[in-house]
């Protein structure tokens, strides 16, 4: 998508940038804590991994 750091703190409602409004969702949202960071002390249960249910690329 080349999105970098040049995309920071730009209006995502603005031309050059911006969250879509699909009519063809929405789609089934799940909600995970994150995986692989069993060493935080702080965070490490928060569900703050939001993937597509059931696609199968998603890591495990």
């Amino acid at each position: 998508m080349g999105i970098d750091m040049t995309f920071y703190g730009m209006d995502l409602t603005g031309d050059t940038l911006y969250v879509e409004n699909r009519e063809d969702g929405p789609w089934p949202v799940e909600v995970t804590k994150r995986k692989n960071i069993d060493y935080a002390h702080y965070g490490k249960d928060f569900p703050w991994r939001f993937l597509l249910k059931g696609n199968p690329y998603i890591s495990k």
